[in-house]
């Protein structure tokens, strides 16, 4: 019997753990996953599927494809009304029974883990019987009567085979690989569905330490771990995090911790780690006591925060932090002091979010206790609460673009300290900015915005001009940046090109920028986007035609 699982991911540069590791462990079955992106045109991403010619499909669900995997498995089913449809995943087994009841193009649902319960399935149909033998399954009987199975006993993880080889990473050279050496997680906050599950099962080092060689071995490029809180086990992840520095090569791992766990022990190593070895992930979410305790969230958040400051200041680790805009409790401007305290601790990425109200998560059955209004569409974003209104929440949107576009991308790393000071707190800077941003803009514009908020102060021109050209390589700078050439400006940048061993002009323009900007000979590097100042060899020896203005 010929089984298809399948997705829509987000991007296509992203991959699907989960089905991949259905597929691996039902390996007895003739089963081929196929991945999509919500992107494609849905009539194309139905043709593949129904070319496949199978008897089994299962999709893969979540808040961001949903809505278009219902589509895609309507079409599927009256093109083939005799295919069994199956649907998995959260946004799936979150609301099971009112899935089957509301769209006939579904025949069961697998509700949880799907690995052994869709190789269950499979047994069951190449024996002619239907699911009620089967644990963890949704299902309509023959006479058209939902039928709801409880959930079996969890596998160990350790049953769980690995989801790649060589051939699997061969077809995943351009996307992430995503890996997990733990499932559950310890925590119960009220927004996640990880909080359903209250315990954590972990793989064993042994299988992890091989799994994770099998990817340094192969040089993937990044590698991101899944586990909910993967260092909720210290010392395994102190191992793990040592085993990684010990072995290195050009792979990045990208974990998502939480930094209150973080102890002198495992600070000790990771100060050790090389610059691109590892990311980090840390959800913060608010740093109001009263947020916090509303969606349940044990956080010791003074030590969070000392220990992203740590991170930071300590280690080459590149960090993200993450908020949550819209939980309970939480009002506009408990949410500004969030934001300014985690502005605050210099870390890499600081992604805002807003709260998703998940069909089967805790925090689902308390909405009315806390007036969470949310769209009854995915991904269920929300709207308004009794502490902060719809308007508090397009504010927040804005600021979340100005964050993206100006702090995120990377691209006025020289600028934004030197801006930001100048107003009263880092929110009201991004709020200023964000007034600027509507529809798309260009990088010469974003700098444009970035001198009106800075009101034309001339000392704010050196940064702005350094982030300007390695953004905007063989442009001409804005006039209010104040760059002009001396003459014979070209001629005295080759001669130190060719002094300095670059005799290949043409190719070391490519690579490099040479420009005088206030008062300074300032030398970029296009490739590592780096600066350097390098006046003093421009204001004696062999280049003393270059005087300072």
């Amino acid at each position: 019997m010929k089984a298809v699982l399948t997705v829509l991911n987000a991007k296509y540069i992203h991959s699907s753990l989960a089905i991949r590791s259905i597929a691996t462990y039902a390996k007895h079955h003739d089963v081929s996953i196929v991945e999509h992106t919500v992107n494609e045109d849905i009539r194309d991403v139905f043709a593949d599927l129904y070319k496949r010619d199978a008897c089994v499909f299962g999709f893969s669900c979540y808040i961001w494809n949903i809505q278009k995997t219902f589509e895609v498995a309507m079409l599927l089913k009256k093109a083939r009304p005799n295919v069994m449809v199956l649907f998995g995943g959260p946004e799936a087994y979150g609301q099971g029974k009112l899935l089957l009841q509301t769209n006939p193009c579904i025949d069961a649902i697998i509700a949880g883990e799907g690995e052994k319960v869709f190789s269950d399935c499979l047994n069951a149909l190449e024996k002619g019987e239907d699911f009620s033998a089967v644990s963890g399954v949704i299902y309509r009987d023959e006479k058209g009567k939902i039928r709801e199975n409880p959930v079996g006993e969890l596998l160990s993880m350790d049953e769980l085979p690995f989801a790649y080889n060589e051939e699997t990473l061969f077809d995943l050279q351009d996307k992430l690989v995503y890996y997990e050496s733990s499932r559950g997680c310890p925590f119960g906050c009220s927004y996640c569905m990880s909080s359903v599950e209250k315990t954590v099962r972990f793989r064993s080092l042994e299988l992890v330490f091989g799994e994770l060689q099998f990817f340094l071995d192969h040089h993937v490029p990044i590698v991101k771990l899944v586990d909910r809180t993967f260092n909720c086990d210290r010392s395994r992840a102190e191992a793990i995090f040592q085993y990684l520095i010990e072995h290195q090569n050009r792979t990045l791992f990208h974990f998502e911790i939480s930094a209150d766990l973080l102890t002198d022990e495992i600070f000790d190593v990771l100060k050790t780690a090389p610059e691109g070895l590892f990311q980090f992930e840390i959800g913060i979410q608010s740093t109001s006591p009263d947020t916090l305790k509303a969606v349940h969230r044990s956080s010791n958040i003074e030590r969070c925060m000392s220990n992203i400051r740590r991170l930071v200041l300590e280690t080459k680790i590149h960090t993200h932090v993450d908020l949550i805009a819209g939980l309970p409790s939480e009002d506009i401007e408990t949410f500004r002091n969030s934001f300014n305290e985690t502005y605050q601790l210099g870390a890499e990425m600081l992604q805002l979010g807003f709260l998703k109200v998940l069909h089967g998560s805790p925090i689902e059955s308390e909405a009315e206790k806390y007036g969470l209004v949310y769209s009854d569409l995915p991904p269920y974003e929300i709207i308004e609460t009794k502490t902060m209104t719809a308007s508090d929440l397009l504010e927040l949107k804005c600021v979340e673009k100005a964050v993206d576009v100006y702090y995120n991308s990377g691209r006025f790393r020289n600028t934004l300290p030197i801006l930001v000071p100048r107003f009263k707190t880092p929110y009201d800077c991004f709020l200023a900015l964000s007034k600027k941003l509507v529809g798309a803009h260009s990088h010469p514009s974003l700098c444009d915005f970035l001198w009106e908020a800075s009101k034309e102060d001339s000392s704010i021109c050196f940064p702005l001009a350094i982030d300007f050209l390695l953004e905007n390589r063989g442009k001409e700078a804005p006039p209010y940046l104040g760059i002009t050439h001396p003459d014979g400006w070209k001629k005295i940048v080759r001669e130190y090109l060719e002094e300095k061993h670059l005799e290949d002009f043409k190719d070391a323009v490519k690579r490099i920028r040479i420009e005088p900007i206030a008062d300074k000979v300032i030398l970029l590097d296009f490739d590592g986007k780096t600066w350097q100042d390098v006046t003093d060899d421009f204001v004696a020896g062999s280049f003393a035609k270059f005087s300072k203005r």
